[in-house]
């Protein structure tokens, strides 16, 4: 039986195998995940025999095509933090300038058709690249290297001053995420959409998908247990 009243990045951290679940249903387990299992279904309008059926499966049969997710509750925060880098930094420092190309092509090719969505979406990338190449040189130079040295003792008022502003960002984050998905009718192409533009959106999705899963092991696991010392 799931706990309808469990809270939703709690059962993500306890159940890492859920997280594909609640992307599939567009529930936040990372920046918003403070909400009920129950609660996040019902602002989002999702079937709640549905969600919880698919959470049943998902605990019982973790397998996957990606292969199963690593529970990460008991790892060394060094050992996370340098996942997280090799992972989900290289991914994004990866994707984002190509996608900056994709964007400018797919503007230059469709504009005079689809300005009304493109150029909102050019100006809502280029924020978001602009933030998250700061925020990633500010995790690898700073927060990371900080967290490392705790060695189980938890961390000082500047690196959780640190922790408090990455948490911020993240939420700013989250929020030109979900701008992406609002501007572009969750990623719905017109019928006259190209291969450049058909990847675009594809690699959009992907960087929303890697950085909720970025955001959901520094903000309900790494962070607070750097917090507490551990």
């Amino acid at each position: 039986m799931i706990d309808t009243n469990a809270c939703v990045r709690d059962f993500a951290v306890k159940h890492p195998m859920t997280l594909r679940v609640f992307e599939k249903y567009g529930v936040d387990y990372c920046c918003g995940g403070g909400d009920t299992l129950a609660k996040a279904a019902i602002e989002k309008g999702v079937d709640l025999d549905a969600l919880f059926g698919d959470l049943r499966d998902a605990i019982s049969q973790p397998a996957a095509a990606e292969g199963p997710e690593r529970d990460w509750t008991g790892a060394p925060l060094a050992e996370l933090a340098d996942y997280i880098v090799a992972r989900h930094h290289t991914f994004v420092k990866t994707e984002v300038p190509r996608l900056d190309l994709y964007v400018q092509a797919v503007v230059q090719a469709h504009g005079p058709r689809h300005g009304d969505v493109l150029q909102p979406l050019q100006r809502n990338f280029q924020t978001l690249k602009t933030e998250v190449e700061a925020h990633l040189a500010s995790e690898e130079d700073t927060g990371f290297p900080g967290i490392k040295r705790l060695n189980g003792s938890p961390a000082g008022e500047e690196l959780a001053a640190w922790i408090r502003q990455t948490v911020s960002e993240h939420e700013a984050l989250g929020a030109l995420l979900d701008d992406t998905r609002k501007l572009t009718s969750n990623y719905a192409l017109p019928a006259d959409a190209c291969p450049t533009f058909t990847g675009l959106y594809a690699g959009l999705q992907a960087v929303e998908k890697d950085l909720h899963r970025h955001i959901h092991l520094e903000n309900n696991l790494l962070f607070p247990q750097a917090l507490e010392g551990r």
